[in-house]
């Protein structure tokens, strides 16, 4: 039996916050790290065979910490997709796996990919990167129920400008808002552990 060991990795850059992906040799990297440099030229992490494990370290969009991963060698042998997270914020951020299913993965993010990075969209935002890394750190925190409502909902609306993210309750029209174009803007929601809508609509931090 002939086994394929051509893989791929899908990871967003931290530096402009397009999605890259890098194709791979399992084997060849035991001769060495593998760099993974973006089209923009940032360094977005390291790749490297240890014993059993691909150790990858590679640079998070969402909270700008770099993050270790030890991901199994022979369920990457196998063909199983893995997937990668922000270890504070446990947000999607890439995955590896054969190239097919790879590509079928980054697909489901063309979404929010095209929202953010689309010149045409219709919205232009002062940092584009920033956007992105604040929206997903937002549904990391809603995936695990850590944004509600003071009546009990947990149903949300997202509304996007060009440096602020608005969400309302779908229920009563509750509302909160974070700022969204620097990095010191991101630190701040990166402080942040659940949310709370309210009534009366005030900015969480910054100055939109």
């Amino acid at each position: 039996m002939t086994v394929g060991t051509q893989r791929a990795l899908a990871f967003r850059c931290s530096a402009c916050g397009r999605q890259g992906i890098w194709p791979l040799e399992l084997f060849a990297l035991g001769d060495g790290p593998k760099v993974l440099t973006c089209t923009c030229g940032f360094q977005s992490g390291l790749l490297r065979r240890v014993n059993r494990a691909l150790w990858a370290n590679l640079s998070c969009v969402v909270c700008q910490e770099e993050h270790p991963h030890y991901l199994n060698f022979r369920s990457l042998l196998r063909g199983h997709l893995q997937t990668v997270e922000c270890h504070f914020r446990g947000a999607y951020l890439g995955c590896i796996g054969e190239p097919s299913a790879v590509r079928d993965a980054v697909r489901t993010e063309d979404a929010l990919e095209n929202l953010v990075f689309d010149p045409n969209c219709g919205v232009r935002f002062r940092s584009p990167k920033v956007m992105y890394a604040a929206l997903a750190a937002i549904q990391a925190l809603a995936e695990v129920g850590r944004v509600t409502c003071t009546c009990g909902s947990r149903q949300f609306e997202t509304e996007v400008f060009s440096s602020r993210i608005t969400l309302q309750c779908s229920l009563c029209g509750a509302s909160a808002a974070y700022s969204a174009a620097s990095r010191e803007d991101l630190l701040e929601l990166d402080s942040v552990k659940y949310i709370t809508l309210a009534r009366t609509p005030e900015f969480c931090h910054g100055k939109g």
